[in-house]
């Protein structure tokens, strides 16, 4: 997985997430979770757990990509799943500085988006250093996962967002949900939904709209073409 974008708002962001998974990985749908006295709003990925995007009620969120910048060689065993280790982080007090302190030996390599007290950061563990990417709160972003997409790929991905920002002023969740779930629609090896011999599919699309100091997640699992919206702290 996936395929990641941030919209800078006046008064928030809109945050969206293509989950490109397994067909056969089981995920429950997003709900509010208290964990250790911290509300978080998360889908769970129930193989492992943990989740790959998620939301603290004080408006902090994490957004998990498989990989760091080249795909990696996969070994056999790995200490902990990326999914708990962003669990881990979402509930620190300071989640950029959880990471930079944490032990991540023997764990795969991976790309976080964190956004904390107006500050969006991209850290990636990339299976031996660390690293941090300060990226500006005032403009569009876009991240494909290195494990899924390579560099030709990931460019012309970043073009077609560019050009869907330039044409499509004033930006809206509705809007962005088209570009992620309609963008290059038969290209189903790097368009934004991908289906690759029907084993690695994007499974669930999950937005987050963060306005006004109020968080909303909206769910759409693309296995059961079923839609959840606007969940709210």
């Amino acid at each position: 997985m996936c395929t990641v974008s941030f919209i800078p708002l006046k008064d928030g962001y809109i945050l969206t997430s293509n989950r490109d998974e397994k067909i056969y990985r089981q995920t429950a749908a997003p709900q509010v979770f208290t964990e250790n006295g911290i509300k978080l709003l998360y889908p769970k990925d129930e193989k492992a757990g943990g989740s790959w995007i998620v939301a603290r009620e004080d408006g902090v969120t994490i957004v998990l990509l498989n990989g760091a910048f080249v795909n990696h060689h996969k070994k056999t065993n790995y200490s902990k799943s990326r999914g708990i280790i962003l669990m881990e982080i979402i509930q620190a007090k300071f989640p950029l500085l959880h990471f930079l302190e944490m032990n991540l030996d023997n764990v795969e390599p991976f790309t976080l988006v964190i956004f904390q007290y107006k500050i969006l950061t991209e850290v990636k563990w990339d299976g031996l250093e660390k690293h941090t990417f300060d990226k500006s709160i005032k403009k569009p972003h876009i991240w494909s996962s290195a494990t899924l997409y390579n560099r030709n790929q990931k460019i012309k991905r970043k073009q077609w967002f560019e050009d869907f920002c330039k044409y499509n002023n004033p930006l809206s969740t509705d809007k962005v949900l088209s570009f992620h779930t309609n963008t290059q629609i038969t290209n189903t090896e790097y368009g934004l939904v991908i289906n690759r011999e029907d084993k690695t599919r994007t499974v669930s699309i999950t937005q987050l709209l963060l306005k006004n100091n109020k968080l909303e997640m909206t769910y759409i699992d693309r296995l059961t073409n079923t839609i959840i919206e606007k969940i709210t702290f």
